[in-house]
Order: structure tokens, then C-alpha cells, then sequence
């Protein structure tokens, strides 16, 4: 049995991240009672409360005492497309997006990957999120607005196109999440209503737009 535990995402949400954890450790004890378990943990990127995690590990490892393999958490989801597609065989390139990530790796082999680029502040996921938000959309954000914007116009509204000077590969979508909160600003002082699906609408194209254009 193969338990995934991601300590990262965990303790992210405090204060749940012990709780989650614990659930872990009393799933992997009823698992052993049929079949040998292995604990995979994610580290490496975006560790928070770096002294309370390394605790945290050494409980878990020794509570459960079975083999720990720790995971890099980008190269983590690198591999999984070696799940997906397996006919997948480096090099190649590979866009890693999530809600904390916007990263352009080259792969070169099974283990040696050079990172491209990368967001110089909000990655793509976070922006969604805060721009969802300054929108009145829910948290997440993402999926909802990816529905919403299925109804809008993508060219709508004329938003920034951001670029890093001297780094054409890296990423900078911040300044996306602010001329998102400017118009939704400038509509209430106004007294006028924003159109919410041509702004989500709008600001999925752009997101998606910046990153093919770095990736290709």
C-alpha cells in the first residue's frame, strides 16, 4: 500500500495540517495489519514552519516505523506525466502550474531537470484565486471562474500583458491580479456593475495566453 501524504499542503491549512496527518498515521496502522505500507512525504518547495514539519516527520516515521521516501514536490508532478503518458521520454519541456507554482523545466533526463523559468510573484493558481475573489467568485476560485468565463467575451476587457525585464521566460501575473481589482474599482465609483463573465472571460485568455507564449 502506497500512502500519499503531502505535509506541505497540510500544515499550509492550518489549523487542519495535524489532524491531516493524523488521519495518515492511523491509515497507515490499519493498513499494516494486511500489507506492508511505505510513507512518501513532499519536500522540498514551499515548506512552512520548517522546525514543526521536521517534527512532525520524525513522529510519523517513527509512530509507523516504515520506509520514509522523500519526494520533491515539483518533481513530483513532473513524474506523473510519466503516469499519464507513458510512452513520455526525456528531454523534453514541461509547464508545471498549480495553485503555488508557474514553472518552465526543462527535462533532461529522468533526474536532472533545469528550471527555465519562473513566476517573480503570484503564480497562476494565485492569481485566479485573488482575481476570483476581487470578483465576488468563491473560494477557489479557479474552476468556478473557468465555468463563468465559458459565457463571457475574452476580449472584453483590454488587460496588461506583463513581461520581466532581462528574464523573457519568467513569469509575473500580480500586476493581472491588480488590473482586475482596478476595474472592478473604477465600476463601483462609477456606480456601474462589472460584467463578471467578459472580465473572467477576459483574464482566462490573458493567464493562458502568457503562459503558451513563454512555453512555445
Amino acid at each position: 500500500l502506497l500512502l500519499a501524504a503531502d505535509l506541505t499542503t497540510a500544515l499550509a491549512r492550518d489549523p487542519f495540517g495535524e489532524e491531516s496527518v493524523g488521519r495518515c498515521v492511523t491509515t497507515a496502522r490499519w493498513s499494516r495489519l494486511a500489507i506492508q505500507a511505505t510513507l512518501v512525504l513532499t519536500l522540498g518547495v514551499n515548506l512552512v514552519k520548517l522546525a514543526r514539519y521536521d517534527s512532525l516527520i520524525t513522529e510519523v516515521k517513527v509512530s509507523l516505523d516504515l520506509p520514509l521516501i522523500p519526494v520533491h514536490h515539483l518533481r513530483g508532478h513532473i513524474a506523473s506525466n510519466y503516469l499519464s503518458s507513458p510512452e513520455l521520454t526525456p528531454p523534453f519541456l514541461c509547464l508545471v502550474v498549480s495553485g503555488g507554482h508557474s514553472h518552465i523545466v526543462q527535462v533532461e533526463d529522468y533526474t536532472k531537470l533545469k528550471i527555465l523559468g519562473r513566476t517573480r510573484d503570484d503564480a497562476a493558481g494565485e492569481a485566479f484565486d485573488k482575481a476570483a475573489r476581487a470578483m465576488g467568485i468563491p473560494y477557489p476560485g479557479g474552476e468556478e471562474m473557468d465555468r463563468i468565463a465559458e459565457e463571457g467575451d475574452p476580449n472584453a476587457y483590454k488587460l496588461p500583458h506583463p513581461h520581466v525585464e532581462g528574464a523573457p521566460l519568467d513569469f509575473s501575473f500580480s500586476g493581472l491580479k491588480t488590473a482586475v481589482l482596478n476595474e472592478v474599482n473604477q465600476s463601483q465609483m462609477k456606480g456601474t456593475d462589472i460584467n463578471v463573465p467578459d472580465l473572467a472571460a477576459s483574464f482566462q485568455e490573458r493567464i493562458a495566453g502568457i503562459l503558451a507564449e513563454k512555453l512555445l
